[in-house]
């Protein structure tokens, strides 16, 4: 029978009989989130008024470019994943 194992500071973790496997993982991924939160945070903050400048740009484009710059943009972090695996 598989449980979960869970607390405020983890992951849920499959546990299998008296194998627990390991936490870190699930910690790299909360310093990843945090840091590009921390990042898409800093920059309506600093440079508002080029943040803002970008946004009305990015509202004239139609769907199909931004489709492509999103599309662009995943296989850009996927390559980076898969580089650093």
């Amino acid at each position: 029978m598989t449980r979960v194992q869970t607390s405020l500071n983890t992951c849920a973790i499959p546990v299998k009989s008296n194998l627990v496997y390991p936490q870190d993982h699930c910690m790299k991924w909360w310093w990843l989130i945090g840091g590009v939160l921390l990042i898409e945070g800093l920059m309506p903050l600093l440079f508002t008024q080029v943040w803002r400048q970008s946004f009305e740009k990015l509202l004239q484009l139609t769907d199909g470019q931004i489709r492509f710059i999103g599309a662009l943009s995943a296989l850009v972090g996927l390559l980076i994943l898969w580089l650093n695996r």
